[in-house]
């Protein structure tokens, strides 16, 4: 139940006036007798308004600011609510955006670096990572010439995500100097607060609060190659497996509802820390769910099955207990129905 001076969020739906509220602004609306709201307007000062100017909006990352305290350069402010758990990285009031600081013993309240009039703002939970995520691809799509797909898989929600660019053959520039050259291109697109790292053979921009991962693959057609930097150069080296779009073409083609679990199982903190290179970690999932087709259907198929393969179980009608049971480890690790039958 609604009580006087509990705070709502609204949205003015009135005539826009610089001098006092913004037509589509959602403003934090200190409840008054007979519905009124106590608005802080573009004045910052507060003044009483009747509802029928107003839309009610429905909470999802949004916070009123009951109180604000100063102190120094920093403010602590006291919100109407919890704030959201997880899912952000950046607090913004007014269109300005602020860093998170660590707030003990108080349940409601928020901190950043700043100083200024905040009480009965609102405050918007915005997670950066999708923002970033963008300019950093339009740069990539900018700048480098001959990508055929840029993927993105292994999503962490507000935390991480991967990237898998595979390049066209591209006859004036070695893979060397391409590689070279991507890599220039995300040094160029950081800011600040953002680190480049070349390990794992992969490229990794590391932000405040989240982490983008590019896998740099070529030559989708012929020979599949992996180009990273090392020791400060950059450097190409075979893979004695499938591609990546090559092995996302078998789950395709033999089994499309593994899709959902396989993107999944790349998400797995698990599997993250044991192949922190995403397609490493998504070349070891597809060779597990190899083997459980292998036990549905004893076909072999040459292209996928080719020397770069490792030794896989034999395939037999009645298979062995040890089978089934790592048969059934790899259904509980990945979310497939087992089947009783095998």
């Amino acid at each position: 139940m609604n009580r006087l001076n509990d705070y709502q969020l609204v949205k003015y739906i009135g005539t826009d006036d610089p001098l006092a509220l913004r037509r589509g602004k959602i403003y934090a609306g200190r409840r008054l007798k007979k519905g009124w709201y106590g608005i802080v307007d573009e004045t910052n000062e507060e003044y009483a308004y009747p509802p029928e100017l107003f839309d009610v909006v429905e909470r999802d990352n949004v916070r009123c600011v009951v109180d604000a305290l100063q102190l120094g350069e920093k403010t602590l402010l006291t919100l109407d609510n919890r704030p959201p758990l997880i899912g952000y990285d950046k607090y913004e009031i007014d269109g300005q955006l602020y860093d998170p600081i660590i707030v003990y013993d108080a349940p409601k309240g928020i901190g950043f670096k700043a100083t200024g009039n905040f009480k009965g703002k609102t405050v918007k939970f915005v997670n950066m990572m999708p923002r970033r995520a963008v300019k950093i691809n339009d740069a990539i799509f900018q700048t480098q010439p001959g990508i055929f797909r840029l993927r993105k898989t292994g999503v962490q929600r507000g935390t991480a995500c991967s990237y898998i660019v595979t390049l066209k053959k591209w006859h004036c520039f070695s893979l060397e100097q391409r590689t070279q050259s991507f890599a220039d291109c995300l040094r160029g697109a950081l800011v600040e607060g953002e680190t480049l790292d070349y390990s794992n053979q992969c490229f990794t921009v590391h932000g405040q609060s989240y982490a983008f991962t590019y896998c740099l693959e070529a030559y989708r057609n012929s020979a599949h190659i992996r180009c990273f930097v090392e020791d400060g150069r950059p450097t190409t080296a075979f893979l004695h497996r499938l591609g990546y779009e090559g092995a996302l073409r078998w789950v395709r083609r033999n089994c499309p509802g593994r899709l959902p679990s396989i993107e999944k199982a790349m998400s797995n903190p698990e599997m993250v820390s044991a192949y922190p290179n995403p397609t490493d970690r998504f070349d070891q999932i597809v060779r597990e769910v190899k083997s459980y087709q292998k036990w549905r259907s004893p076909e072999r198929d040459p292209r996928i099955d080719g020397e770069y393969d490792p030794p896989l179980p034999p395939v037999n009608k009645y298979p062995t207990e040890e089978e089934r049971q790592q048969y059934k480890q790899i259904c509980r690790k990945y979310g497939i129905q087992i089947n009783e039958d095998i």
